[in-house]
C-alpha cells in the first residue's frame, strides 16, 4: 500500500476531485458533498492500511510546488490524528497561477478578433470582387424535391447569424455527446484553477455538466444571439458577433479564475473540503450573460421573462438585477446555490462595456478596414 501513496497523490486526488464532485454549472458549480473527497480517502486508507504509528508513515513526495502544514491532521469526523496521513488526500498547490492565464485570457481574445476579423474582410472582398448574377427561386412550380434538397435549400437560404447561431448550438451538443461517450473528455475540457492549464479556459466554454444545463445554456443562446447579432451593436455581422461571443467566453471563465485568488486552500483543506481552486468549471454562461447584456443595452425595453413565472420585466431593469444578484454571489455565495456568479458578472459586465463604448465602431470596423487594404 506504501509504495500506492507515493507519486500518483496528485493525479489521484485531482481525478477524485473531478469525479466525485460535480462540475461548477453555468461555470462553477458543485455538488454540495463538502466532505466527500477527504471521507473516501480516509475510508479507503481505514480499511486497506492498519493503524501506524507517526514515526512509521512512510515518507511522500508532494506534488511540484505543493506543501503540506503537518504530516497528519484532524479530521471533521473525529477520527485521531494519527489515522489519516495528510498528504494522503490533502495537497495544496502552492501557486495558482494568475497572471499568466490573465494574459493567454487576453492574448486569446485579441487573437480571435484579429483572426475574425480577417475572415470577415476577406469574404468582403471576394463578395465584391463576384458578378451579380440572377438569385434562382427557392422552388420551382411542380419541381419534385427530395428531403436532403429542401435541408440544402433551407441552409443556403438562411441568413448568416441563424447559420451561425446553428453552428454554435451544434458544436456544443456534438461535445455534450462526445463527454457522455467519454466521460473523462470532460475533465480535459474543464477549467480547474489549481492546475494551471490556460487551454482550457477557452475549451470549457464548449462543454456542460450535463442535459439540463446545456439545453437552459443552448436555448439562451437560441433566443438572445439572433436579436443581438442584428443589433445596432453588430449589424448582423456574424464574424463580429462570434468573436464578441468566445472573447467573452475566454475571459469571463478568467473571471471565475481569478475569483479564486481571495479563498484559502489551506483552510479549507483543514475543514474538509474541496479548495475552490481544485474544483473544475464549465459552461457557456459567461459568454451568454455578455449577449443579455448588450441586449439589455440594445433593447432596454424587450420584455424578459423569468422560468416558471407569469410575467416579464423590462430588460434595463433585468439587467441590473441580475448584476445584483451575481455579484453578491460572488462575493458571500448563497447557501446551496453554487454558481460561476464572478462568471456571470464578468460576462455582463463586458457586454454592458462593448456595448457602451461602442465597440464596433471604435475596434471592429477599423479592424475589417485595416485587413481589406491588404487584401485588396
Amino acid at each position: 500500500m506504501a509504495s500506492n501513496l507515493r507519486s500518483p497523490v496528485s493525479r489521484r486526488t485531482v481525478s477524485l476531485i473531478r469525479h466525485a464532485w460535480g462540475p461548477r454549472i453555468c461555470l462553477h458549480a458543485p455538488r454540495a458533498r463538502e466532505s466527500l473527497v477527504a471521507w473516501q480517502y480516509q475510508t479507503r486508507y481505514r480499511h486497506t492500511t492498519p493503524t501506524q504509528p507517526k514515526d512509521s508513515i512512510p515518507e511522500q513526495r508532494l506534488p511540484e510546488g505543493s506543501t503540506k502544514s503537518s504530516q497528519y491532521v484532524e479530521t471533521q469526523h473525529g477520527h485521531p490524528e494519527s489515522e489519516v496521513p495528510l498528504n494522503y488526500y490533502q495537497f495544496v498547490p502552492r501557486k495558482t497561477r494568475y497572471l499568466r492565464p490573465a494574459i493567454f485570457s487576453i492574448g486569446l481574445s485579441a487573437g480571435l478578433f484579429a483572426l475574425l476579423s480577417y475572415l470577415d474582410a476577406r469574404a468582403q472582398v471576394e463578395h465584391e470582387k463576384k458578378p451579380r448574377v440572377h438569385i434562382k427561386p427557392y422552388y420551382r412550380p411542380g419541381e419534385v424535391t427530395t428531403p436532403t434538397e429542401v435541408l440544402s435549400r433551407t441552409w443556403e437560404y438562411l441568413h448568416p447569424v441563424s447559420k451561425m447561431t446553428a453552428g454554435i448550438i451544434g458544436t456544443n451538443v456534438g461535445v455534450h455527446l462526445a463527454t457522455t461517450l467519454l466521460p473523462s473528455f470532460r475533465s480535459v475540457l474543464a477549467h480547474t484553477p489549481a492546475l494551471n492549464q490556460n487551454y482550457s479556459l477557452f475549451t470549457s466554454i464548449f462543454a456542460h455538466s450535463g442535459a439540463f444545463h446545456l439545453g437552459i445554456n443552448m436555448y439562451a443562446c437560441y433566443m438572445f444571439m439572433p436579436p443581438v447579432a442584428v443589433s445596432r451593436a453588430f449589424e448582423g455581422d456574424p464574424y463580429h458577433v462570434l468573436s464578441f461571443f468566445l472573447s467573452t467566453g475566454v475571459l469571463s471563465s478568467y473571471a471565475q479564475h481569478f475569483s479564486t485568488i481571495f479563498s484559502d486552500p489551506a483552510k479549507a483543506l483543514r475543514a474538509g473540503k474541496v479548495p475552490e481552486t481544485m474544483i473544475p468549471s464549465l459552461g457557456a454562461s459567461g459568454a451568454l450573460f455578455g449577449l443579455l447584456a448588450v441586449f439589455a443595452m440594445q433593447y432596454p425595453d424587450a420584455g424578459l421573462g423569468i422560468m416558471f413565472l407569469p410575467f416579464s420585466i423590462a430588460a434595463k431593469n433585468m439587467l441590473p438585477m441580475v448584476m445584483a444578484f451575481d455579484a453578491y454571489g460572488a462575493v458571500r455565495g448563497y447557501p446551496g446555490l453554487h454558481l460561476g456568479h464572478a462568471a456571470h458578472l464578468g460576462g455582463a459586465l463586458m457586454g454592458v462595456a462593448y456595448s457602451y463604448l461602442d465597440g464596433k465602431d471604435r475596434l471592429w470596423k477599423p479592424l475589417v478596414r485595416f485587413w481589406k487594404r491588404r487584401l485588396q
